[in-house]
């Protein structure tokens, strides 16, 4: 790979396509080749988990045949902390605190 192909944020052209389609939902080896023409998607998995991409998998048994889906997690952020006040407010039950 070419230090031309990797961009801004540290992703080549290719590893982005494959974070876009694991954002969009859950995917086997096998849906990516065909998706988007890759021949081993691993190697772009592997190489998002280490720049700390959630990537996720489970295994899934259909009939005789076992394989991995993956997806990737969406990043869960909390916007500052968390009081009983906001309890109070979202749940509109009369609190005697």
């Amino acid at each position: 790979m070419k230090t031309t192909d990797i961009k801004k944020d540290g992703f080549s052209a290719r590893q982005k396509k494959v974070e876009n389609l694991l954002s969009a939902g859950k995917h086997s080896v096998t849906d990516i080749t065909i998706k988007l023409g890759y021949a081993d998607p691993r190697s772009y998995i592997r190489y998002l988990r280490h720049k700390g991409v959630n990537v996720q998998d489970e295994w899934v048994q259909n009939n005789n045949v076992r394989y991995k889906m993956y997806w990737v997690a969406p990043k869960l952020e909390i916007a500052g902390e968390i009081t009983q006040s906001h309890f109070i407010n979202l749940f509109g039950r009369g609190y005697n605190g």
